[in-house]
């Protein structure tokens, strides 16, 4: 006989009627659930003629082990190398004394639950007799019959397992298991119904009220106990996982923070003619929105989107505005500097992170504008009408410099004309539903058909914008406005 993975494993062997009438016995044995027959063969010669009943606790690969090779081994002379295995692992031949292991057995689960306090709310002294030899030194005193004084006990005490009789509180043992989960101090302490009725019904109503576990009054100590084991095991390590994601969102609110001062870092220089609005879905932003200007006078205004949002997405901004503002301190063209930024973001993104985004370009002593647009949705040029500029190359890092194209949009300068850029957050929010929702550039254009005295700014159009939507909120959403 062995133990592992909350399972017993048992070969008989014998005469084929000696067999039958013990396997009978044990089936009938109320101790015994879930009872499995994993094989049946027949052989000239007794297997395990030598070995005498015993017990043996295995660890889960053991334990597997030990099954594979009981179905594989057929004769002990031709598989010899598996009996031997099978010996090894079990250690069983001709060792062990039985009534070690009964004590063995007893003691198994102790070390697991010392050290633990465990209470019951019931009024049945018979049963909370029975948790005493369970558990001789943890169970507090806690016959309870009063819900509130019960709770009141479990705030002032540190309870590893809650166990709650559901034969003399009926129902109210159900709702006062639901209770008790919704105490912040209880979210990970196992509760376990116990009851002597056991049919599918009073299960089903203990784990539709959030029970871990229903045990019968009548199980065995050494059930009970193996069974509270488990769920310690499970309580601390629903309690690891809890302290470890502490940490990482301590951490992640450091790395946030420190993305969040980069960010203002790579904010646009203030500029009378451009006109944004950035709302980050996270305390880090994947957009990103840049100005300068050259020596040579020429402006640029870049809107940037990555891939993603939050941390991850983040993590491009720094690279394209040390890139963007060294190139226009160098008098680079826009050409160059998109150039420069793809190269960057190619050498130093990780596979799959690109990023989205328009760059314009304003040459006042030239009288014109040009505009790239990389991966981003239609923007728009308006002045007396609305025309769309669509993207015409792929977004920046996704291609090395030697594939990379960058066809622009040209147009001449006329006063008082605008260039809208947005992201697909924006549009992706206003727009879920291209058949019945309106389209980005017609609300746009209606925005741009009120007189500019009575316009509203950008951040007001968004806001009101979103609002009519009634949209749920899944990425960044940025709109930039720049007077050329």
């Amino acid at each position: 006989m062995a133990f592992g993975n909350d399972t017993f494993l048992q070969v008989l062997e014998g005469a084929e009627s000696a067999v039958k009438d013990r396997f009978d016995i044990i089936s009938q044995d109320n101790r015994h659930t879930k009872l499995t027959t994993l094989k049946t063969a027949f052989s000239d010669t007794r297997l395990f003629s030598y070995w005498s009943m015993s017990f043996k606790v295995l660890d889960s690969v053991s334990f597997i082990e030990t099954r594979n090779l009981l179905f594989s081994i057929t004769d002990p002379e031709q598989d010899k190398d598996d009996f031997q295995s099978l010996q090894l692992l079990t250690s069983m031949h001709g060792q062990t004394d039985f009534t070690k292991v009964k004590i063995n057995e007893e003691g198994f689960f102790d070390n697991q639950i010392s050290n633990r306090k465990f209470c019951l709310f019931s009024t049945d002294e018979k049963f909370h007799k029975k948790l005493n030899e369970v558990f001789p030194k943890n169970l507090l005193n806690s016959l309870f019959n009063e819900e509130v004084a019960f709770s009141d006990f479990l705030l002032e005490n540190d309870v590893d397992i809650v166990f709650i009789d559901l034969n003399e509180l009926n129902l109210e043992g159900y709702k006062l298991c639901k209770k008790i989960k919704t105490l912040p101090k209880m979210v990970n302490v196992p509760v376990v119904i116990v009851s002597h009725m056991r049919n599918t019904l009073v299960e089903e109503y203990a784990f539709a009220s959030e029970a871990d576990e229903f045990i019968s009054k009548k199980e065995s100590i050494f059930t009970i106990k193996a069974r509270s084991s488990q769920l310690l095991k499970l309580k601390d390590t629903l309690q690891s996982l809890a302290k470890a994601n502490d940490n990482l969102n301590a951490e992640r609110f450091e790395v946030e923070r420190v993305l969040d001062h980069l960010r203002k870092e790579c904010s646009p220089q203030k500029s009378p003619q451009l006109d944004y609005y950035l709302t980050p879905l996270d305390l880090a932003s994947g957009d990103i929105i840049l100005s300068n200007k050259t020596a040579d006078g020429d402006e640029f205004y870049l809107l940037g989107d990555f891939t993603g949002h939050g941390i991850i997405a983040s993590i491009g901004t720094p690279i394209v505005s040390n890139v963007f503002n060294a190139s226009c301190e160098r008098n680079k063209s826009g050409e160059a500097i998109i150039s420069n930024i793809n190269s960057a973001l190619y050498e130093q993104l990780p596979t799959g992170r690109f990023m989205t985004c328009v760059l314009v370009a304003v040459h006042k002593k030239l009288n014109y504008v040009k505009v790239w647009n990389a991966g981003m949705p239609p923007q728009v040029y308006f002045k007396d009408g609305l025309t769309a500029i669509d993207s015409t190359f792929l977004p920046l890092g996704a291609l090395s410099q030697q594939a990379f194209e960058q066809p622009s949009f040209k147009i001449h300068l006329e006063e008082n004309a605008l260039i809208i850029a947005y992201t697909d957050g924006f549009s992706d929010a206003i727009n879920k539903n291209p058949e019945n929702d309106p389209n980005p550039l017609m609300l746009i254009s209606q925005w741009l058909a009120i007189p500019m005295d009575f316009r509203p700014d950008v951040k007001s159009f968004t806001d009101f914008m979103l609002s009519i939507t009634n949209k749920k909120i899944e990425d960044d959403i940025t709109v930039m406005s720049i007077r050329v």
